[in-house]
């Protein structure tokens, strides 16, 4: 039996589950676009409330906008939160979130098959547009690196280009490996005081949310995906995700470490550790230490997004423009075009800030 492609696996997983259930701060719909033989998950959203990122620009741009403040110099911190407040209505005046998000797997970094990559554009786009005729299209998660023939058709075709965030990759998968910090995580994952091995139990997959969460909801932003121990079972069920517990030699738990393959590159969408172990204990070192491991063991590009950014530099890490590409020309509204125009303008200004202070 050959393996299905990811994004098959995500229609699979959104059929048998409502999203909330899975994420328990994502408000969308889940619907499944067809292009030819070609089938891609989407996400719908109507209007602003309380959601993620992954589906909501207005939550990516402006509530995780707020938290992202924090990690600026202080003497930016209140214009920029002023502006935020104030761009914020302008964005739900302009109906921001009314949008349909093509192959959307509602994880931090979405990624694309050779099939979705190969797709006409043309196609792409006419048949999103009659199937949304109300809804901005958006494609998450592109990067120059990975996408260059596809960001240049989207281009072609009228899709504009909105940066998003800065990320690091790690194509050269090898030449990571000859760093000298690279080399030190090696060592002290070698140390024989941890280990890693699959989450099997319901019990688990509980662990595994409750790291993540200690990391990336209470540590980064709660703006981030808040995954339930439904979505981890599921996921790994249906072999989408690896899903790994870091132990002690007691076999307590203590980090956790959950992978994507798609097509020669793999993400890291799941992380987190106890952070009130000891510093000296390096969970996070072995943690990211296994990741490069099992790329190499692979033979895949790495995707660890953005995030500890000086840590990911040491390391070999390739900082990365990141853009969610949108398309508006079918739109009957003036206002829902022009919000993503003036995105797009200000968008080279949004890619110095995030170079110039490495996020």
């Amino acid at each position: 039996m050959t393996n299905p492609p990811l994004q098959e696996k995500f229609i699979a997983l959104f059929q048998q589950h409502e999203l909330n259930t899975l994420m328990s701060n994502v408000y969308a719909r889940a619907d499944v676009l067809p292009i030819g033989a070609l089938h891609i998950p989407v996400t719908i959203v109507d209007k602003v409330r309380d959601n993620c990122y992954v589906v909501s620009p207005y939550a990516g741009i402006v509530a995780y906008g707020h938290d992202e403040t924090d990690k600026l110099p202080s003497y930016l911190r209140f214009p920029l939160n002023l502006g935020l407040q104030m761009l914020g209505i302008y964005l739900r005046f302009a109906k921001i979130d009314k949008i349909a998000t093509l192959n959307n797997y509602c994880l931090s970094t979405n990624t694309f098959s050779s099939q979705v990559l190969d797709v006409e554009v043309a196609a792409l786009t006419a048949s999103a547009s009659e199937r949304y005729p109300d809804y901005a299209l958006m494609l998450r998660s592109l990067n120059n690196k990975h996408h260059q023939d596809l960001l240049m058709k989207l281009h072609q075709h009228g899709w504009q280009l909105i940066t998003s965030r800065q990320v690091y990759l790690f194509d050269e998968i090898h030449h990571s490996l000859i760093h000298q910090n690279t080399q030190r995580d090696f060592k002290l994952l070698d140390d024989g005081q941890f280990h890693f091995r699959i989450c099997h139990s319901d019990d688990d997959y509980i662990q595994a949310q409750k790291w993540y969460n200690c990391l990336y909801l209470e540590k980064y932003s709660c703006q981030n995906v808040q995954f339930t121990p439904c979505a981890l079972k599921a996921m790994q069920e249906l072999g989408i995700l690896e899903l790994y517990l870091l132990e002690n030699l007691h076999r307590q738990s203590m980090g956790v470490l959950g992978v994507v393959y798609d097509d020669g590159v793999m993400t890291a969408p799941i992380v987190g550790y106890d952070l009130t172990c000891p510093q000296s204990w390096g969970l996070y070192r072995r943690i990211i230490a296994k990741a490069m491991l099992l790329a190499v063991k692979h033979q895949y590009k790495l995707h660890l997004s953005s995030g500890a950014p000086s840590f990911k530099r040491l390391r070999g890490g390739f900082p990365c423009i990141e853009y969610s590409a949108v398309y508006t020309r079918h739109l009957p509204s003036a206002r829902q075009k022009n919000v993503w125009d003036r995105l797009h303008q200000i968008s080279p200004y949004y890619t110095k800030l995030l170079q110039h202070y490495q996020l």
